[in-house]
């Protein structure tokens, strides 16, 4: 790992976070013919089925942090008023059923839609290296 030396001469290591691509996307359980395809979450057997186009992305995100909660961390999701405003829309009509998050192309989480979402996401079961390295990349943007 490079390092940069300090005015002492004494040289400190230093971690760059890389940008993380965002997508939040609507989900299906069933296949839908034409406007899904089949996603398997991370480090799981749990196949859903994902829609093509994506709800919001990185440029909605305002900002980024990583949360403990009860012993994992989360990362929770500012978005901006338009962001907030096609959250809202899309989850609207979407009660009961999932959303996806994917990071870096990957299917991380899945969170059912309980009422329609807005300007606030929380999502996770991450270490606290995950969820800091997580909400540091989506800063990034």
């Amino acid at each position: 790992m490079p390092g940069i030396p300090g005015r002492d001469g004494e040289v400190t290591t230093t971690t760059a976070a890389r940008r993380v691509l965002f997508e939040l996307r609507l989900a299906e359980p069933e296949p839908v013919r034409g406007l899904t395809f089949e996603g398997t979450v991370k480090n799981s057997d749990r196949k859903t089925h994902l829609h093509y186009t994506v709800v919001i992305s990185n440029v909605d995100v305002m900002s980024a942090t990583a949360m403990e909660n009860g012993g994992h961390f989360d990362v929770v999701l500012s978005l901006r008023p338009e962001g907030a405003q096609k959250m809202s829309e899309a989850t609207s009509k979407h009660i009961g059923r999932p959303v996806a998050i994917v990071l870096d192309g990957e299917l991380v989480a899945l969170v059912t839609v309980r009422q329609p979402l807005s300007n606030r996401l929380v999502f996770g079961d991450f270490t606290a290296d995950e969820a800091r390295r997580i909400a540091s990349g989506l800063e990034r943007w």
